[in-house]
Formats: structure tokens, sequence, C-alpha cells
């Protein structure tokens, strides 16, 4: 708390703005008193913003400093910390050989009352915090927005839906745009902004991720929509037929990224696919997601196809039939 108020005073002396990261991690015991100094701030006329994810758990790299007295802690609280890379949970003796190696660790404490009161709170925006590696993270990655709409605003009735939805695209995008010019074309809808939806079901969407695998697809979420373009149709396919690479060439590979899909550098496209792309009219402007292909050589391709009869060979017919509609 004292640190937060020594920020909070510096970014008065500067005449900053100030935005406090993850309050229900920053603050874990003392979240009213955090959300109490960040209130009065505000109520002084002071720019003051924070967010928080619904999780009870915390992940950071296990070298943090956070970690520098690890050898005085008493044997019951490595428990708490679980390896991200194997899913173990921790003793000394594998903290240990963790930290000499390096990576990442999730770490267990907060209570449910605590994740709650943070959600619930209207001056706390929604915030995810992505990290996928191997197929591994943390759950708020692809889990976070889903959480909040199913458990939250659904079934425990904390937060509005119409709150709920503006904290995590309006506000956002609002406290971002005086400094990245691009957000105020997100988070709202309004002829001529950016065309990044997600269409959800309130009667069935909720997170499906969990710490051992959080490349779980949320449930209740048909249709995501990037750039004007339906993604989460092509991402099915291709996770039903094992499918698990996308191209560099897409203009949203961290998307894909978040989805648990690999993505491949342009360069390391093999010789024909590598030349179906760049007599594609959309090279260098690509938003296709290219996991139909699996950026594997085809078994035949003839001299001089286009793109799409290369995709022919390997992607079934409703995949052709909306890539076929995009291309008009």
């Amino acid at each position: 708390l004292q640190g937060l108020q020594e920020t909070i005073a510096a970014a008065s002396a500067a005449r900053a703005p100030l935005h406090i990261v993850h309050v229900n991690s920053s603050a874990d015991a003392q979240l009213d008193a955090f959300l109490t100094a960040i209130q009065a701030a505000r109520d002084g006329g002071q720019d003051v913003t924070t967010e928080a994810y619904p999780y009870g758990a915390g992940m950071t790299e296990i070298q943090s400093a956070l970690f520098d007295d690890w050898q005085t802690w008493p044997d019951d609280r490595f428990g708490s910390h679980q390896l991200v890379s194997t899913g173990e949970r921790l003793t000394r003796a594998t903290f240990g050989q963790a930290r000499a190696a390096g990576g990442t660790v999730i770490i267990h404490g907060r209570s449910e009352d605590q994740t709650r009161a943070a959600i619930a709170s209207p001056l706390v925006m929604i915030a995810s915090d992505g990290f996928i590696e191997n197929g591994r993270g943390h759950p708020r990655t692809s889990g976070t927005f889903a959480k909040v709409l199913g458990k939250y605003v659904r079934e425990d009735k904390v937060v509005p839906l119409v709150d709920a939805v503006r904290r995590m695209t309006l506000d956002p995008a609002h406290r971002l745009e005086r400094r990245t010019p691009a957000m105020a074309n997100k988070g709202r809808l309004k002829v001529g902004a950016d065309a990044d939806l997600t269409v959800f079901d309130p009667a069935t969407v909720i997170d499906r991720p969990t710490y051992e695998d959080a490349t779980l697809p949320s449930a209740g979420i048909p249709y995501v929509i990037v750039g004007g373009q339906i993604v989460v149709a092509l991402l099915e396919l291709a996770r039903e037929r094992g499918l698990d690479q996308v191209c560099a060439l897409t203009l949203r590979p961290n998307f894909f990224q978040r989805q648990g899909f690999h993505v491949i550098d342009r360069w390391g496209l093999t010789p024909k696919i590598w030349n179906e792309c760049v007599f594609c009219p959309k090279f260098n402007r690509c938003d296709e997601i290219a996991v139909a292909l699996n950026l594997h050589e085809p078994e035949i391709v003839p001299v001089g196809a286009p793109w799409w009869r290369v995709l022919a060979q390997h992607t079934p017919q409703p995949v052709l039939r909306l890539l076929a509609a995009r291309r008009v």
C-alpha cells in the first residue's frame, strides 16, 4: 500500500497519467485499501486507472527478483507454485532446480472472495495477460473475458452484462487512445471502426482453459471476427484436423499464437507454397489463416495453380466456401 501511495504521489507531482497493473495481484489481501486509494486520487482530479483478471493465481518468471528470498521460505510455501512447462507443483528441491533453469511459474494463493471483489468494483477494467509457450501458459490468456461473462455476470451476478462488456472493450480503448490513436477505432461499434468483434451467447459463454492446459477454447463463443473476417470457424476446422500452424504473413499472428497455433516464418515455407503465396493478390497484406494448408508440401500441385487450388487438395468444402466468399 505504501508503494501505491508513493506512486500516486509521484504521478501527481509529474502531472502524469497513472495505470495500476493487475490490482488483484498487486494488492493481494489489501485490495480494499488499494481501491480506496485509487478512488481518492481520482476524486482529487488525478488520471488514475486500474484493471484485474478473474483468476486467483498469478504468473511470472521464476528467476524474478520476487523470489530472491526463496531459500528462507518454509517448506509448505513451495506447493503454491506450479511450473508452467510441466504443470507440476513444486517442492523446495524442484523450485531450486527450476529457478536455476529458468522459465515461468504460476503462483496460487488469492481467495475467490478477493477475485470477486476486484471484478465487482466499477473502478476496475477487465484485462487478460497473454502468454502461451509450447501450448502452456496461464488460463487468463484465453479465458479471461469468457469467465467474467459466464461466472461473474451470469452465474454470480456481481457485474451487469453491459458494464462488463464496457469494462473489457470501450474502457481499455479509451485509456489507450491518447497514446495510441488507433485505439479510437477499437472497443466500439460504429461506422468506420475496426470490425474486431466477438459474438457470444450470454446463456452459455464460459471459460474452459485450465492451469494445465491454457489453450482450451472458451465455450459459448460461436464467432470471432477479426478485421471483418470470420475466424472461429476456421480455427475449429483446423483443430479437428490436427493442424497447428499459421503463416507469419497473417496480419495478426499473436492472436493465433494465443489460440495454441505455431507461427511459421514466411521464409520457412516450402518453394511450391511460397510460389502460390507470391502470386496471390493478397501477398504482403494477407489476412487468411494458413492452418488449412498446415504449411506442408502438397502431394500434387499443378504448375501455375492458384492458391485456392492448392487449398482444395487439403481443405474441407465449408472452408473453401468461406474463403471463396471472402475473395470477392
